[in-house]
């Protein structure tokens, strides 16, 4: 971790952009590793069960009745977890962007 903070460092002035006037935004475009470390943060923050019905939907793609027999529970169950789960994460990447 120590060494890809580092590299991060010391390769980050290669990416900057020098404008004659500032961006419309402050925050400028994230890269697919720092939209992995949003998205990882945002899942931590979900519940157990809700964190395992989206990385079994999504992650594995199984249905939805393939993930109610894996965690044991009803397919309405999975529905209504995957529901809550992702209002709950856009509201977590709404805020974080």
């Amino acid at each position: 971790m120590r060494t890809f903070v580092s590299e991060r460092r010391r390769l980050a002035w290669k990416n900057e952009i020098v404008r004659a006037e500032p961006p419309e935004h402050a925050r400028a475009d994230l890269g697919p590793v720092d939209d992995r470390v949003i998205l990882i943060s945002a899942l931590n923050r979900l519940g157990h069960r809700q964190r395992q019905v989206i990385l079994l939907r999504f992650w594995t793609d199984l249905s939805v009745e393939q993930t109610a027999v894996v965690l044991r529970c009803s397919p309405g169950t999975v529905t209504s977890q995957t529901f809550h789960a992702l209002r709950t994460l856009r509201t977590l990447l709404r805020d974080n962007g």
